[in-house]
């Protein structure tokens, strides 16, 4: 899901830009260095979109694998020291391969004759692990749910009569290894598969499904449900199967879990980008959506975006980014 270029701002000893130049301490109280990455997409001078990365600001070379072919950036994490990046390219026949970098380096793509056609969507790494959750399509199935182990393709149990709506999210927790996404078959189906066995959490649903994180054995998916017949849609988020609902909001983009904090990203009810910490709302007038949210050491760092540009916010403080560069995810290490 994006990409950028940042300015100058002083946050935990890191420099990052602002729009004006000038530098902003975003946390005095903080001395412990910290990197920061954001991924997305930025438009080239022909205006075709590749995949981007920085960190701290400073704009990350991602392998590129055709100079006339868009790209993307989904999403980025961090693993004892190395950053990873998941998203999509498009190989010689124009068609998508899920894709994943290892700083900046092509570290696997999905390259299988019978995968017409592949789409990566979240990406964590667990020790040496590196697990891609995405979509296939090929001649014997449409849009089948898949994650990749070390590139190694797993299809989800028996969707031969349905398909699976965008995007498929994954989560490890300890031994176990979740995935949800949304089926439909006759009727839509808000689904997760746990070690493989699918678990359906809203049959009929309107629902849409949007991230997913676990923590000490706890399993948090986020989503949104559809306008339905005149009722307006809202934010919600799933603890273990268990709906709750995100007050003051039309939709849920991201979720992050610290200790028993739950922090949620999403949209309000008048078309501002807002932030919830355990139901507490924090209004971003200056973006329409934030779109993804990233909590450590009860720092938060957020991407956002309205219909002309994006912006970061490290613990609320605002950061613009370059035009023609979009961000679709941000992580701290």
């Amino acid at each position: 899901m994006k990409q950028y270029v940042i300015y100058v701002l002083t946050f935990l000893g890191i420099v990052l830009g602002s729009c004006t130049g000038d530098d902003v301490n975003l946390d005095e109280n903080n001395s412990d260095p910290t990197d920061v990455y954001i991924v997305g997409i930025k438009k080239d001078d022909l205006g075709v979109e590749r995949a981007y990365c920085s960190k701290n600001g400073i704009a990350v070379t991602l392998q590129e694998i055709s100079a006339n072919q868009s790209s993307s950036a989904e999403k980025v994490v961090v693993s004892n020291g190395d950053f990873y990046v998941v998203g999509n390219t498009m190989d010689d026949n124009n068609e998508n391969r899920a894709t994943v970098w290892k700083n900046g380096q092509l570290f696997w793509r999905e390259s299988s004759t019978d995968a017409i056609v592949s789409y990566a969507h979240d990406i964590t790494v667990v020790g040496n692990d590196v697990y891609v959750s995405g979509l296939v399509i090929s001649s014997d199935v449409e849009m089948a749910p898949v994650y990749w182990k070390n590139g190694n393709r797993v299809m989800l149990d028996d969707l031969d009569n349905g398909t699976v709506e965008k995007p498929v999210l994954i989560g490890v927790n300890g031994n176990d290894v979740y995935v949800t996404a949304v089926h439909y078959e006759d009727s839509f189906d808000l689904v997760y598969w746990k070690n493989g066995v699918r678990n359906v959490i809203d049959g009929n649903t309107y629902y849409n499904v949007t991230d997913l994180d676990t923590q000490n054995g706890d399993v948090y998916i986020s989503g949104y449900r559809d306008w339905v017949q005149g009722q307006p849609g809202f934010g919600v988020y799933w603890k273990n199967g268990v709906q709750m609902e995100v007050a003051n909001s039309q939709f849920v983009n991201s979720i992050s879990v610290e200790g028993s904090n739950v922090y949620i990203a999403g949209v309000n009810n008048v078309n501002q980008g807002s932030m919830w910490k355990n139901s507490i709302q924090t209004n971003f007038a200056n973006v329409m959506s934030l779109d993804d949210i990233f909590v450590k050491n009860n720092n938060t760092y957020a991407v956002g975006s309205n219909e002309t540009e994006s912006k970061f916010y490290i613990n609320g403080v605002e950061g613009n980014l370059p035009a023609g560069v979009y961000g679709y995810s941000i992580v701290a290490d």
